[in-house]
């Protein structure tokens, strides 16, 4: 389960030292975020050919959930995916995003509000680890598009969505 109050939930990552995580394919499974002021769970990192997130669970992110890989020159043409299945995403909650004075409250009440980031493939990622900060957030590209990479959306439902917030927010 993943909370942030400003930024991100979940940052996945293949394990580095498994060669079939880094080379073949990397999943992951049953991440469950909620109230994130940026995305929920996301992946934007140097990847392999194929990645798979399964029976994720976003509720009331600000930027949803997000699948996004990296496939330079030496893998950008090799079959890649990107895949989102049997998700759960739910829209707004009357759950309060913060605590204010122990009232409750909502931190991020008037961010425009999405269900899932599109995906996007690229020649670079970004570190695990960054040594120096950056001034682009995380979710946004951090190089050239790549070409040969297709996003697969299955079996996913969207809860809960409407055309504004119950603040006004779209």
């Amino acid at each position: 389960m993943s909370k942030s109050k400003g930024g991100y939930g979940a940052a996945i990552h293949p394990n580095y030292f498994d060669k079939e995580q880094t080379d073949t394919c990397f999943e992951s499974n049953g991440i469950i975020s909620y109230k994130n002021e940026k995305m929920g769970v996301m992946f934007a990192d140097d990847a392999p050919a194929h990645v798979v997130f399964k029976n994720m669970t976003g509720i009331d992110n600000a930027l949803g959930l997000s699948v996004a890989a990296a496939h330079g020159e030496s893998t950008e043409y090799n079959n890649n995916t990107m895949q989102l299945h049997d998700s759960n995403i739910f829209g707004e909650s009357p759950m309060p995003d913060c605590s204010q004075n122990g009232d409750g409250g909502y931190c991020f009440k008037d961010l425009p509000k999405c269900g899932f980031m599109s995906s996007f493939s690229q020649w670079k990622g970004r570190k695990f680890h960054p040594r120096t900060p950056s001034g682009k957030p995380m979710h946004t590209a951090d190089s050239f598009a790549s070409w040969g990479t297709t996003a697969l959306f299955n079996d996913n439902k969207f809860h809960n969505f409407y055309p504004k917030t119950a603040t006004g927010a779209q």
